[in-house]
């Protein structure tokens, strides 16, 4: 993964991911972590991942930057910075 991504937050992933129409659920269930679905239950769900832990959450907004990249074509705000590494200038 790119590390420029892991900067932006679950907020600003949700909020880009709103932004673009692209659907996402959360459910969490005490200690068993949080479940993170992209997609919805009429059209389908495209990907689904679990993250355990109490420090999980700074995960959840990088991989859903990096799957609607993946999964979604007209993503184009954030793919740049996700599946193109930045070239070095030297």
């Amino acid at each position: 993964m790119v590390e420029e991504i892991k900067t932006y937050g679950l907020g600003s992933a949700l909020k880009a991911l709103y932004d673009a129409e692209i659907n996402v659920e959360m459910v969490s269930f005490w200690d068993s972590g949080w479940t993170v679905r992209m997609g919805d239950k009429r059209n389908g769900f495209r990907s689904q991942k679990t993250f355990e832990g109490r420090n999980s959450l700074e995960d959840i907004g990088p991989w859903l930057l990096s799957e609607a990249a993946r999964l979604y074509p007209h993503f184009k705000r954030w793919r740049p910075h996700i599946v193109e590494p930045r070239s070095e200038v030297h």
